[in-house]
């Protein structure tokens, strides 16, 4: 299973991969794993998959990709919609995922997120334009992203 997800992985997030995570059990930062198959399949493989950290402030959605199939596309953004429109669940969103669900999700202030990013000890949380904020991530560099979800607070 870790191995079909990392392939998954690997495939969703292309030239950024390596950059986030490198090896197969770096998934195993994420405690709850949501995973969807396909019923059609007889090898019952994962076409969508949710990768969460539980946090004092409910699920921190982390990684999600697909298989790059249009069920498994489409699975991903509906997985997102549902879980950022569920209490308890949010995440920091970009680009074209972003683009594609920001309608459909109610967005984190930016005061808030950057009080939620600040008790994870991120202390480089600058205001963008509106709710946006940038920050370092990692070995991607700083990158400007948004909150979304019900996050409890």
């Amino acid at each position: 299973m870790l191995e079909n997800v990392f392939e998954l992985y690997e495939a969703s997030y292309g030239s950024y991969k390596s950059q986030l995570i490198s090896h197969s059990h770096g998934l195993l930062k994420y405690n709850r794993w949501i995973m969807f198959y396909d019923d059609d399949d007889p090898e019952k493989r994962v076409v969508c998959f949710g990768l969460f950290k539980t946090t004092g402030f409910g699920l921190k959605s982390g990684l999600t990709g697909s298989d790059g199939s249009k069920n498994g596309k489409r699975a991903v953004l509906s997985f997102k919609i549902a879980s950022f429109n569920t209490q308890g669940v949010f995440g920091e969103i970009s680009g074209r995922l972003e683009e594609r669900i920001i309608k459909d999700v109610p967005v984190v202030t930016f005061e808030k997120a950057k009080a939620i990013l600040e008790h994870f000890g991120k202390t480089d949380v600058k205001k963008k334009r509106g709710d946006h904020y940038s920050r370092e991530i990692g070995n991607l560099g700083v990158v400007v992203k948004i909150m979304v979800g019900l996050p409890g607070v």
